[in-house]
């Protein structure tokens, strides 16, 4: 693999770490102990979670399917 290959990989990587951050922290499993911090990320998750779970766990298959493909 050339050095450029490995900058995209890498970037594939980061890419899924964050799409699988968002579906946990858009499902709720993530949380934080501060109530205040609680209460606006329930807040938030119950405005936005209704997109952010699916697009999330697309960007985990489209990222997953390039870094199989990358092997292959």
């Amino acid at each position: 693999m050339t050095r450029i290959e490995i900058i995209g990989f890498v970037m594939e990587l980061i890419m899924f770490a964050v799409a699988v951050y968002l579906y946990l922290y858009s499902t709720n499993i993530i949380t934080t102990q501060d109530r205040a911090k609680r209460k606006r990320q329930e807040e938030f998750i119950g405005s936005h979670g209704n997109w952010m779970r699916p697009l999330s766990l697309a960007l985990m298959a489209i990222t997953a399917v390039n870094i199989m493909f990358r092997f292959v």
